[in-house]
């Protein structure tokens, strides 16, 4: 997990493998789905935001998680945002 922010612009990436060739995972910030993306065909998902669905104020981001479509937490952090 990667978050920048500069001169009132974030980026955002998070980068996982190991997952479950070609699966959907929900991308979830503070405990609520955002949105779906699908792993590679060798199990790999990357994700890189600069906008939407990014909270207006990244200030706001407590946990980013990555679950999958039963909901179960595959992957979970928290940042050290205040």
């Amino acid at each position: 997990l990667q978050i920048k922010t500069s001169n009132g612009n974030t980026k955002f990436t998070l980068t996982n493998s190991g997952l479950d060739a070609t699966t959907d995972y929900q991308l979830v910030f503070n405990g609520s789905p955002v949105q779906t993306y699908t792993s590679d065909g060798k199990g790999k998902l990357t994700i890189k935001l600069s906008a939407a669905p990014l909270t207006d104020n990244i200030l706001d981001l407590q946990t980013v998680e990555l679950w999958d479509m039963a909901n179960n937490v595959i992957v979970s952090t928290t940042t050290p945002l205040p």
